[in-house]
């Protein structure tokens, strides 16, 4: 993982370069190719977790607090 500034606060997501092939449509050499780009950039870093990537995404700041409802139950169409 390289060194960026220390003072960045990350937003971090667990995935596979297989998943991002598929969000994107794109081979996963391509996907490897520019996710080494944007963390050369300091845009994000990355750490191999046991066949999965760990993304943390530098500079971020999450503008929307998610609260997740314990006993939420999705709406069910009637028919």
């Amino acid at each position: 993982m390289k060194k960026c500034k220390e003072n960045m606060t990350p937003g971090e997501w667990v995935t596979s370069l297989t998943e991002l092939a598929s969000l994107t449509r794109l081979c996963r050499k391509s996907v490897k190719k520019c996710l080494d780009r944007l963390e050369n950039d300091c845009f994000l870093q990355m750490k191999e977790l046991d066949g999965y990537e760990l993304i943390v995404l530098m500079n971020y700041e999450q503008l929307v607090e998610i609260k997740r409802n314990e006993t939420y139950v999705p709406d069910v169409p009637r028919s």
